[in-house]
């Protein structure tokens, strides 16, 4: 559960997501040097940052969609049966029936990569005719979670040392904008995991 919470590298697009935050920081300092020129168009500034943030949030959920494994093309039985979302006991367990049919079919007079193709074909036509869910395959984002544990870290220990030292301004507009993604995040995590709901029952 830790290693899914804090794996980072399951962020897509981050190069835009950096930017929004970068953006973010920027739009803060540069309404705290120039106030009323920045208050004529910092709607629209907030805003672009605001809408940078949504895109990166929809092109990272959609990049972490996947066909199902019952829908994808496999070159072998191994291959075919560790990509099903089940227990690995359980996997254990399925690998056995293609492969004794696999065996059939070659003995029947097909090539072995006839009768793997042959078999895994037959066992996803099984599948999609007992499958509830939908066909696309959805995982559970706790790296969102990780990420807004790790932002809340940083915004507490900023908050302690600007207790004991006064911070400049661009540090205290890091930690607001980390407190903010932050709770984008885990807010983030929700609507992910609503989105899951939804397309599990299609």
């Amino acid at each position: 559960m830790m290693k899914k919470l804090f794996d980072i590298r399951q962020v897509r697009y981050p190069w835009l997501l950096v930017f929004s935050m970068v953006a973010f920081v920027g739009a803060l300092y540069i309404n705290r040097s120039c106030p009323a020129e920045f208050d004529r168009v910092g709607v629209l500034v907030y805003g672009g940052v605001f809408l940078i943030a949504l895109l990166w949030g929809i092109l990272n959920y959609a990049a972490h969609l996947q066909r199902s494994a019952v829908c994808r093309k496999f070159e072998s039985v191994e291959g075919f049966v560790s990509a099903l979302p089940v227990e690995r006991q359980e996997k254990e367990e399925l690998v056995q029936y293609p492969h004794d049919y696999v065996k059939d079919l070659e003995e029947g007079g097909k090539s072995h990569q006839q009768a793997v193709e042959t078999a895994i074909g037959q066992f996803q036509v099984r599948e999609i005719t007992r499958m509830e869910g939908g066909l696309m395959e959805t995982k559970p984002h706790y790296y969102l979670l990780g990420y807004a544990v790790i932002f809340f870290g940083i915004v507490l220990a900023i908050g302690c040392v600007n207790l004991a030292v006064a911070l400049p301004f661009w540090v205290l507009a890091v930690e607001f904008m980390l407190a903010c993604y932050g709770v984008g995040f885990a807010g983030l995590f929700v609507i992910y995991r609503l989105a899951d709901i939804v397309i599990s029952r299609k």
